[in-house]
């Protein structure tokens, strides 16, 4: 858990009020009876959400059509294979027929769906976030809006390697929504964005150990074992 020394601020996050935190963080004013609280320059610095504009590259060795074949899947079952990740809810669907072919391409049906994940953070917090793709380009990118305990932006994009391999570039600009992210990002903002980098490192991980095992299930099926 995140801890900062400062008045009036218990050292839990999730149980820490804004106006406890933001006091000690960043200043407070005192009010009749001794009653500790925000000046409005403070409150509006502490709860004026900051932006994060991460960056993560995932290197692996498998081709494009493989990585697309799982990152663009329209079940969106990243729960599968993401460790620390669970689906917090089943895939929202715009139609009846996203889930299914219905004639539709993978694309179509990816567009017209809506996942949301719980992801553990090595913290010890977790983030709900939702995911709807809003651009895709086969083969090349999806680029999506987050919600729920994060506001922004983002995009996956798949660059083939001169050996075969994938880097896949992933991309997030948000803004945490959770009122304790909010009040703590000016002075834990390193701390959230390493929290970050290691969650994404488990899904490097993750993904190249499913695409592993799909690789061994098609060479055991073409031996006809």
């Amino acid at each position: 858990m995140l801890r900062r020394s400062a008045p009036n601020a218990r050292t839990t996050p999730e149980a820490t009020s804004a106006t406890e935190v933001a006091s000690g963080v960043c200043g407070a004013v005192r009010g009749p009876g001794g009653r500790v609280g925000l000046s409005a320059h403070a409150y509006h610095r502490a709860m004026t959400a900051r932006l994060y504009d991460l960056d993560s590259t995932w290197s692996l060795p498998d081709g494009v059509d493989a990585v697309w074949d799982v990152i663009a899947d329209p079940r969106l079952d990243w729960a599968a294979w993401w460790p620390g990740c669970t689906a917090a809810k089943p895939v929202e669907h715009a139609d009846e027929h996203a889930d299914d072919d219905g004639g539709r391409s993978r694309e179509a049906r990816l567009l017209a769906s809506t996942a949301t994940f719980d992801f553990r953070a090595s913290l010890g917090y977790t983030l709900r976030i939702s995911f709807h793709a809003t651009r895709v380009e086969r083969l090349r990118e999806v680029a999506f809006d987050a919600g729920e305990d994060l506001s922004g932006t983002g995009a996956v994009r798949l660059a083939p390697r001169a050996d075969g391999g994938t880097d896949v570039v992933i991309g997030w600009q948000v803004r945490p929504v959770r009122r304790w992210m909010a009040v703590l990002s000016p002075v834990a903002a390193p701390l959230f964005t390493r929290a970050h980098h290691a969650m994404m490192r488990r899904g490097e991980d993750g993904l190249r150990d499913h695409l592993a095992a799909r690789r061994r299930a098609a060479d055991e099926t073409a031996r006809g074992g």
